[in-house]
């Protein structure tokens, strides 16, 4: 079974240049769950500000949206592949087996420190859905000192970093956290 779909697209503003006139995006105007800002530019195939999408399925149940659902989040899966791999998994470096799979559970926890931490650090802010190698070359490069005063730490950042204000938000969020019960 083949499901096809007709989504709004919205170019970037580095694609369209600035607005011209006051007129809603197709986004604002029929809505929808998904942020199309960060798409590419229009394409060919693209037809009056829609982009459509197929899928196959051999599922014979089901609304269109729920197999969308379910199709999205194995996306999403693959891409959570794809970045664990930029982050180590893609080369094993060791010798032995046991140093490989200890190699391997040590981006594991990399790859979900990296994800939980745009999920609560950085939920409102682009950083979130950056790829592991712009989080190396952005945030985790930051210049920072920690120190502590009066039994707390705290963390002073660089003034000359472009991203110290993000560093400084997420930090500011996931510390405002309450601690995990248990």
């Amino acid at each position: 079974m083949t499901r096809c779909r007709r989504e709004p697209v919205v170019p970037t503003a580095a694609a369209t240049g600035p607005r011209r006139h006051d007129r809603r995006s197709p986004r604002a105007r029929f809505g929808g769950s998904h942020d199309y800002e960060y798409s590419a530019q229009l394409r060919f195939d693209d037809i009056d500000g829609y982009r459509l999408t197929a899928f196959a399925t051999n599922t014979t149940t089901g609304q269109l949206a729920d197999l969308e659902i379910r199709h999205r989040r194995r996306a999403r899966c693959e891409d959570r592949i794809r970045a664990a791999k930029d982050a180590g998994l893609r080369n094993l470096p060791l010798k032995t087996f046991a140093q490989n799979r200890i190699w391997c559970q040590i981006v594991a926890l990399a790859s979900e420190i990296t994800a939980w931490m745009g999920l609560l650090g950085y939920a409102d802010q682009p950083a979130r859905r950056w790829e592991p190698k712009r989080l190396r070359h952005r945030l985790f490069q930051v210049p920072a000192t920690i120190a502590r005063h009066a039994r707390q730490r705290v963390l002073h950042l660089s003034d000359r970093s472009r991203w110290a204000r993000i560093v400084l938000a997420g930090h500011a969020r996931l510390t405002g956290l309450p601690a995990p019960a248990g």
